[in-house]
């Protein structure tokens, strides 16, 4: 899931065909676009950022999310990101959302497992294996990765939230489904402690942590919205089912800030007709 690959546009179309490989968060040349090492000796700052994504270091990156390789770019910046100018692309602003009483309920059934940092991604990103997933009518899909952005990609009606949790998922026939938490400013959330990397290293150190449950970073309510999107990040690939609970978690400012990544959020993009529902 957070290994570099190259991304193919056809990985939807062949069932098991790596979806690990192609749900990246940002690949292995990828670096914090804060800046920020996570080294306290490091006072380069977001003017090193600065310097890296708009400047003469894009050459060393594919993709960002500022400047000349930006999200705005992306589409022109490798036949292989053409999907990002497509017309069924993530994340949206939900809004109006069209109540739905016969969509199933979202039954997630995660296990605890030691669980994978990986430091090379743009945001704070976990491998795992074996840990569950869930069911929503009839279709079964498999955890495989999780990670944050920050602030939310979604928004909720204009709102944007201080973070917002992504767990990946693939379908038996390969289709991926992403299940999205927004996190809220507020109370300490003591799950979401377990997986915080520490203040010093922001994400970008290598480590693995055992027992971790990825159910206990959900809310208590698993309504949601849901419409069929794409991938947030760069190949773009359009095809992915969301379901974006409606009720966010809370989190302290303190522990938003030890998420890895400020300013990792795609802009909300058009609709271009497609409708969204809510779970009742």
């Amino acid at each position: 899931m957070v290994a570099s690959a190259l991304f193919l546009k056809s990985v939807l179309l062949v069932p098991g065909a790596g979806l690990a490989a192609m749900l990246l968060v940002g690949a292995s040349y990828a670096q914090d676009p804060s800046g920020d090492t996570g080294d306290p000796s490091d006072d380069t700052g977001d003017a090193a950022t600065d310097s890296a994504t708009d400047g003469a270091g894009a050459a060393n990156q594919e993709w960002s999310y500022s400047g000349a390789t930006g999200p705005a770019q992306w589409a022109l910046l490798s036949e292989e990101y053409e999907a990002c100018d497509g017309n069924a692309q993530s994340p949206i602003d939900i809004t109006d959302a069209t109540p739905d009483d016969t969509l199933g309920a979202l039954d997630v059934s995660y296990v605890p497992v030691s669980v994978e940092r990986d430091p090379e991604q743009y945001v704070t990103t976990f491998e795992v294996e074996d840990a569950g997933g869930f069911a929503v009518d009839g279709r079964h899909y498999m955890l495989v990765e999780f990670h944050f952005h920050t602030p939310s990609e979604h928004t909720v009606e204009g709102q944007r939230f201080a973070a917002e949790a992504h767990f990946v998922h693939e379908g038996e026939d390969g289709t991926p489904a992403v299940v999205a938490v927004m996190v809220e400013e507020g109370a300490a959330n003591d799950p979401l402690e377990s997986v915080l990397p520490g203040t010093a290293d922001r994400g970008n150190a290598a480590g693995t942590q055992p027992q971790v449950d990825p159910g206990a970073l959900l809310p208590e309510s698993n309504a949601y919205y849901t419409y069929t999107g794409s991938l947030t990040t760069p190949p773009c690939t359009e095809g992915v089912h969301w379901f974006v609970l409606q009720e966010p978690v809370e989190a302290s400012p303190e522990q938003t800030r030890r998420l890895k990544g400020e300013g990792t959020n795609r802009p909300v993009q058009p609709l271009n007709g497609r409708t969204v529902a809510a779970s009742e």
